[in-house]
């Protein structure tokens, strides 16, 4: 039971990760001037995006152990984590003013 609820915990925190690189994402018309480094951020966040939406639609189509998906999901949590941060980093260098959600940190730890 502790593992299912670990895992309702880290598919909130998968969306509160995209839904956080949505609003900072948000700004990036505001930062035209270095195109190259824009269009890289969008690429890696797109690409997590996508990732993410593999990763769930496959621990739901599939019948993986539940040990697993809570690690994969716990994966992708911390790579949405590192996209933020890169994110966050960029928007702070162009000195936009954006609000940042923090992800909040959840337990990787099975029982």
């Amino acid at each position: 039971i502790d593992s299912v609820i670990d895992l309702k915990l880290q598919i909130g925190s998968v969306k509160e990760g995209l839904l956080c690189l949505r609003t900072l994402t948000d700004h990036f018309p505001e930062i035209n001037d270095e195109h190259d480094e824009v269009y890289s951020l969008i690429t890696r966040v797109t690409a997590m995006a996508y990732e993410a939406e593999y990763v769930m639609d496959s621990c739901l189509t599939y019948s993986y152990p539940l040990w697993y998906k809570v690690l994969w999901i716990s994966e992708t949590v911390e790579n949405i984590k590192l996209v933020n941060e890169v994110v966050r980093e960029t928007c702070e260098r162009k000195k936009i003013d954006v609000t940042v959600h923090k992800v909040k940190k959840t337990s990787t730890f099975l029982v």
